[in-house]
């Protein structure tokens, strides 16, 4: 669903996951909404919208499944913030949570301009999860859906370790066959160095582009020919840029190190690369132009080499900014 924003609305801003459970830091619910409302209202008076990502929701929601979760207060609280700060009001009256495109969605629409049902779905699926949760934040309340909400939390867990275990298998079973396609020859070592080298490339670059194309392809149930392929993958590689950007730095980790996703946070930065697909060249939602704000490192530095340095915003620096575009 398109978003209509109020015509005062100059530009638009995603918080990350930590950037919410900064606002929510030890606070209540009621508390955190508190805070969310008057970040608002500092928003407004600089002609501002905030926006949520469904992959952020569903990271957020991840942790209500169990509220013996070492995460789980803070979560809580951080879902009622972000309802209140990307609260929007419907045409048809009430309200619901603006929200962007998840990647999957977004990649489709930048494509081809189609939204397929059932990515809208579930994008439609968590925003109503989250809009639940903040409407009455009790324990009472949240009991009545718990099994909805460990759901979400299963869904998210399955989503990481998907990604992890199929992201290790593919990159090590595959380093020694693409460098030796490259015509490298020599031991493992020589030959991972030379994959490594690959990855700085322009065409590592549009092959990773490339496969997120065809992602799209299988939820639009499309075939291109090798040419218009080629041509959707350049435009892929500029426009979002910082989201291929990052998946590379993963996989150099990944080669240089054995790294094992499974252990630690490493699945994380599966849910870090869907915000950085939100960064990009031409973004804009309604013509306005979107900043993300984030802290994390790995995101920082793929914009940077972007080139797309200005398109993030530090939380303690964006709050700082508002109170300066208030006051003058």
């Amino acid at each position: 669903m398109a978003i209509d924003f109020p015509s005062e609305i100059e530009g638009v801003r995603i918080f990350d996951t930590n950037s919410y459970r900064r606002l929510a830091h030890n606070a209540s619910d009621e508390e955190a909404v508190r805070r969310a409302t008057d970040l608002v209202a500092s928003e407004r008076g600089n002609h501002i919208q905030a926006i949520a990502s469904p992959v952020v929701l569903l990271e957020l929601l991840a942790h209500l499944g169990d509220p013996v979760d070492p995460s789980y207060a803070n979560c809580k609280a951080a879902v009622c913030a972000a309802e209140r700060h990307c609260r929007m009001a419907l045409d048809s009256g009430g309200t619901h949570i603006a929200i962007a495109p998840s990647t999957d969605l977004q990649l489709c629409i930048s494509l081809t301009g189609e939204w397929p049902e059932a990515l809208v779905h579930n994008d439609d699926l968590i925003r109503a999860i989250a809009l639940r949760v903040s409407e009455d934040p009790s324990e009472q309340a949240l009991g009545g859906f718990r099994e909805d909400l460990r759901e979400v939390s299963r869904l998210a867990a399955e989503t990481e370790r998907t990604f992890s275990e199929g992201t290790e298998r593919y990159l090590m079973d595959n380093v020694e066959k693409s460098a030796r396609e490259m015509g490298f020859d020599g031991g493992r070592a020589d030959l991972r160095r030379a994959f490594l080298a690959y990855l700085d490339t322009p065409q590592a670059f549009e092959q990773t582009a490339e496969a997120h194309v065809l992602r799209a392809q299988d939820n639009l149930s499309l075939e291109d020919t090798p040419e218009v392929l080629g041509e959707k993958a350049r435009f892929v590689a500029d426009g979002f840029a910082v989201g291929i950007g990052l998946y590379l730095q993963l996989v150099k980790k990944i080669v240089e190190s054995n790294w094992d996703l499974t252990q630690g946070k490493g699945a994380n930065l599966l849910w870090d690369m869907q915000v950085a697909f939100l960064i990009g060249r031409d973004h804009t939602f309604a013509d306005r132009p979107c900043a993300v704000v984030t802290g994390d490192r790995a995101i920082v530095s793929a914009a940077v080499a972007a080139g797309l340095g200005d398109a993030i915003l530090d939380y303690g620096d964006y709050r700082s900014q508002l109170a300066e575009g208030e006051a003058a």
